[in-house]
C-alpha cells in the first residue's frame, strides 16, 4: 500500500506525467488516496484524501466526509490533520458545530507546536 500511495502522491505532485487530462489525472490521485487511507494502514493518506474531499479534488466536494477522513487520520497521531478535524468542528462547515471536539483538535494540534493551531488558539482564546 505504501508504493500507491507514493504513486498517487507523485503523480499529484507531478513527479510523474500521465497521458491523460486534468480531471482524470484528479480522479486517479484520489482513488489511489482512498484506496490506501480506507485500510488504516497510512494516515498520510487519510489527510490527502481527506484534502481531496475538501476541495473537490478528482471527487464531488464533501465536508462531512473529509471531516471523516481528518479525524481517522488526527486518531493516528497526524498533527495537522489535528488542526484540520478542529477547525471543521469549530466552523461547522462539514455539519453540525462541536466545540468540545473541535477545542480537542485544536489544542492537540496546538501541543504539538503546530504553529496554525497556536495562532487559531490564541486569536480565540482558548486556553492551552
Amino acid at each position: 500500500m505504501r508504493a500507491k500511495y507514493f504513486k498517487a502522491y507523485y503523480i499529484h505532485k507531478k513527479y510523474i506525467k500521465l497521458d491523460i487530462d486534468d480531471t482524470k489525472r484528479d480522479q486517479l490521485i484520489a482513488k489511489l488516496f482512498k484506496e490506501v487511507a480506507d485500510l488504516d494502514e497510512y494516515p498520510e493518506a487519510q489527510i490527502r484524501y481527506g484534502y481531496c474531499l475538501y476541495k473537490g479534488i478528482g471527487v464531488k466536494k464533501n465536508l462531512k466526509e473529509a471531516l471523516e477522513y481528518y479525524t481517522k487520520a488526527a486518531e493516528n497521531h497526524q498533527i495537522n490533520a489535528m488542526y484540520n478535524a478542529g477547525f471543521l468542528y469549530f466552523s461547522g462547515d462539514a455539519g453540525k458545530k462541536d466545540f468540545k471536539l473541535g477545542e480537542r483538535y485544536m489544542k492537540l494540534a496546538a501541543y504539538h507546536q503546530y504553529k496554525p493551531a497556536m495562532e487559531y488558539c490564541k486569536k480565540h482564546n482558548i486556553l492551552l
